[in-house]
């Protein structure tokens, strides 16, 4: 009782510090990606019972060359009293979030709750963490389940923590946390199915598999491969395993998925028909299915170099720690095994049984299915082209439990003998050094720290009336609302926004005040306006740019106070 205490607490230690880590990052965070403000805005709408704009740009109080005020467009970010789902009823409310992105109505529960009059990353971060809190809870459950000893599940749960990836998840205002989650607790009822002998346990574990992946689904339809990697390995491993009751079982239960899946969606004939789709502003499996039918083999072994990357960067923190823990261990059992002295009887001894101690046991192949999978969902990825860290959620969680139960098992081989106090001694000192190398490298994604200088200039003119140059036609997505949503979001309620198509401008057309901000993509050309603007008397100020936007101060110049025959102000003599 005493030592189950003492794990207790340090577990809970850790997890105190992870999360002390993760309200520092947060707290450092400066601006959103567009998803992000996407996120809010499905939050917001999600009830259905009031503005149900899917986008700014979509909605009724969306005119191009008129002055709208901004407060009418903040409403899509922000959870109103009409659209709480605690208005619903109850069961409303539930089919609304098993039917839909169960993260949107969620991230409305957690607005609702915390009640901000403005935009703010803290309760979708509170959300967050509470799915980090379970996701811990059942990597812990998992590698206890695989007989990890007791040090491999304390670095393994302080790496997972402490690494930018899970950080990165756990700031980010999407769903990224919550299908970790999903994941870890489906892993831990695959382990029950595979080790439990009765009936009514393995199908239940099987029916809990299923309604988990389904609701994950709901939030990425990257869920499908995946499920899909891990149920034929697991299929296959229980053929070889000859667990008959339990592949019949799973067998049918995935016979049923599938058959819901091809008549319930539409993605059988966007495989096959993936043409007859227009690949601009279509789904994900649209554009999916035409990158595969593009692909080709060397797709693989560059996508296996950008894993490589990912988790150099994003969990060990950089490679050369990786590389300095490999050659200090070796050299550590090299010297331990010098000045070990056996006579020849016991080292053969030794080594018999550290030869029959290999076996395959249950442990080992639940993790051979779990490389299994997360190597099928790797080959797919990098035929679909799916090159962004957060889309290699399902691979990298896999691989991280598959990696520390490998080297628990190398740790544990009699082999080593004395020297496992000193792998363990090691480990934690380059572990400690990974979770320290993000403060330095500041490897955590979407912090956007760098936008803090324009957010501190735009403060002072944050009421000011705003001309926002949009491209409305523009082919892609990020210059054709990236920068609405983030003029809308740093703007103030107070303030009116004017927006005009960049395609269509003429300097007649725009009804410029004396004093504006001048706002737009920083990869669209407004330089043809600003020359206009310079011309009719306009001086214009940089404020800087961020990572999507460009912010400019214009104000007529105080010595152009007349204007000439053709229009245009002059200076003063």
């Amino acid at each position: 009782m005493k030592d189950i205490r003492k794990k207790c607490w340090v577990y809970l230690f850790i997890f105190i510090l992870q999360i002390l880590n993760i309200i520092y990052w947060a707290n450092v965070k400066t601006n959103f990606y567009i998803d992000e403000l996407y996120s809010l805005g499905y939050a917001s709408i999600f009830a259905g019972t009031g503005d149900t704009a899917q986008y700014i740009t979509t909605s009724p109080e969306w005119q191009l060359n008129e002055w709208v005020d901004n407060s009418a467009f903040k409403k899509y970010l922000l959870v109103s009293n009409q659209e709480q789902i605690f208005r619903l009823s109850f069961p409303v409310a539930i089919h609304k979030l098993l039917a839909g992105s169960n993260y949107d109505g969620l991230l409305n529960i957690a607005e609702s709750v915390a009640g901000c009059d403005n935009v703010s990353v803290w309760p979708s971060v509170m959300l967050n963490i509470l799915f980090f809190a379970v996701a811990e809870t059942a990597l812990l459950a998992l590698m206890r389940k695989l007989k990890m000893e007791t040090w491999s599940q304390y670095l393994a749960l302080a790496m997972f923590g402490f690494s930018g990836y899970i950080i990165s998840c756990v700031i980010y205002i999407r769903f990224y946390m919550l299908v970790i989650m999903y994941l870890l607790l489906i892993l831990n009822l695959f382990f029950t199915v595979w080790r439990s002998n009765g009936l009514k346990c393995f199908v239940l574990a099987e029916m809990g598999i299923f309604a988990l992946a389904y609701l994950s689904y709901k939030n990425s339809e990257l869920t499908v491969p995946y499920f899909g990697a891990i149920s034929l390995c697991f299929i296959i491993a229980l053929l070889m395993a000859k667990k008959w009751k339990r592949l019949v079982s799973y067998t049918m239960i995935c016979i049923c998925g599938v058959a819901w899946f091809f008549f319930r969606t539409d993605y059988l004939h966007i495989l096959f028909h993936a043409t007859d789709y227009s690949v601009k502003n279509s789904n994900v499996a649209v554009k999916t299915s035409v990158r595969i039918a593009q692909a080709s083999i060397w797709d693989i072994k560059s996508y296996v170099c950008w894993v490589a990357e990912l988790f150099s960067d994003y969990y060990f923190g950089n490679y050369m720690i990786v590389l300095a823990a490999v050659i200090v261990l070796m050299a550590y059992s090299i010297w331990k095994c010098s000045y070990r002295k056996r006579d020849n009887l016991n080292k053969r001894s030794s080594f018999k049984i550290s030869i029959c101690t290999v076996g395959l046991n249950q442990e080992t192949g639940f993790a051979c299915v779990l490389l299994g999978a997360a190597l099928l969902y790797t080959i797919f990825t990098a035929l679909a082209g799916f090159s962004t860290w957060r889309y290699y959620c399902f691979g990298f969680v896999t691989l991280i439990i598959v990696f520390w139960y490998m080297l628990d098992r190398i740790i544990k081989k009699p082999v080593l003998g004395e020297a496992k106090t000193g792998w363990y001694i090691i480990l934690t000192v380059f572990v400690i050094a990974s979770i320290l190398t993000p403060f330095k490298t500041r490897n955590v994604q979407y912090v956007y720290e760098e936008d803090e200088e324009l957010k501190n200039c735009i403060e002072q003119y944050k009421d000011m009336d705003t001309i926002l140059v949009c491209s409305v036609d523009a082919p892609d997505e990020f210059l054709l609302r990236h920068d609405v949503y983030d003029c809308v979001n740093q703007m103030s309620e107070n303030s009116r926004i004017y927006a005009i198509d960049i395609a269509e401008y003429t300097y007649d057309s725009v009804d410029f005040p004396g004093m504006f901000v001048l706002w737009s993509h920083y990869r669209t050309d407004i330089s043809g306006m600003m020359d206009d603007l310079t011309e009719y008397g306009y001086e214009i100020e940089s404020l800087g740019t961020n990572h999507v936007s460009q912010v400019y101060v214009c104000r007529v110049n105080e010595n152009a106070n007349f204007l000439s025959t053709s229009g245009k102000i002059e200076s003063k003599k």
